[in-house]
């Protein structure tokens, strides 16, 4: 049997290119998914009162203010970090040894600065898409439990997609 190596040249460039186009276009959805950023009307000072209460109004939350220190702005903005965190997914999460992994992540960070515009942001982690890419545990906790809770909370806080 004599192959066409033309034709088979020709398939396997259209599969490097196919692999080639879905892998950068991973990349892009990943930069642009895996980073959530939303915007408020509340002033900075008034978010960053209203986490620490708005928490407290969900069981098993807690929050706690970075004790890293965020850089100054060279614009004068402002930014604070908080981390969130629920003792009973954390437990899930990290129940199996091969799971524990996660714990680098554990707890979730929260971003609140504010940009020039005046406006006040939060950005965090999408943690439906990260759990959803690590698979385990981490897979069904953070898009069914961690992230609804999430979406309450910054619900409460006035911030929109």
């Amino acid at each position: 049997m004599k192959m066409n190596w033309n034709k088979t040249g020709f398939f396997l460039l259209g599969l490097l290119w196919g692999a080639a186009l879905m892998f950068f276009g991973i990349v892009l959805y990943l930069r642009a998914s895996l980073l959530d950023e939303r915007v408020s009307e509340i002033p900075f000072d008034d978010v960053v009162q209203k986490l620490t209460e708005t928490t407290k109004k969900f069981p098993d939350w807690t929050v706690q203010n970075v004790p890293c220190v965020l850089p100054v702005s060279k614009d004068g903005t402002r930014m604070q970090a908080f981390r969130l965190c629920h003792q009973h997914y954390a437990a899930d999460m990290t129940e199996s040894e091969s799971d524990r992994k996660i714990s680098c992540m554990l707890p979730c960070v929260f971003s609140v600065y504010e940009k020039v515009d005046g406006k006040t942001y939060l950005s965090r982690v999408n943690v439906s898409l990260l759990g959803r890419i690590l698979g385990g545990a981490p897979g069904h906790v953070f898009p069914e439990k961690v992230a609804p809770e999430q979406e309450a909370i910054l619900h409460y806080l006035g911030f929109t997609r």
